[in-house]
């Protein structure tokens, strides 16, 4: 699964809906839509993507 795919997942699995997440990012679901699909989200912006969804990042070593 890419990341696009996987923080779709996660954003709506916990009952948000993207537009919700860029309104809370500060940005339009278009531009967010835009990062998600060229593959420019900041580590930053997908931390606190995690956060609003309730999650936290987490690197595990292998």
């Amino acid at each position: 699964m890419d990341l696009k795919d996987e923080i779709k997942y996660y954003v709506w699995s916990s009952g948000f809906e993207m537009q919700q997440i860029a309104e809370k990012l500060g940005m339009s679901k278009q531009q967010f839509n835009n990062k998600l699909s060229q593959g420019t989200l900041r580590y930053s912006e997908a931390k606190r993507i995690a956060e609003i969804c309730g999650y936290r990042m987490k690197w595990e070593k292998k």
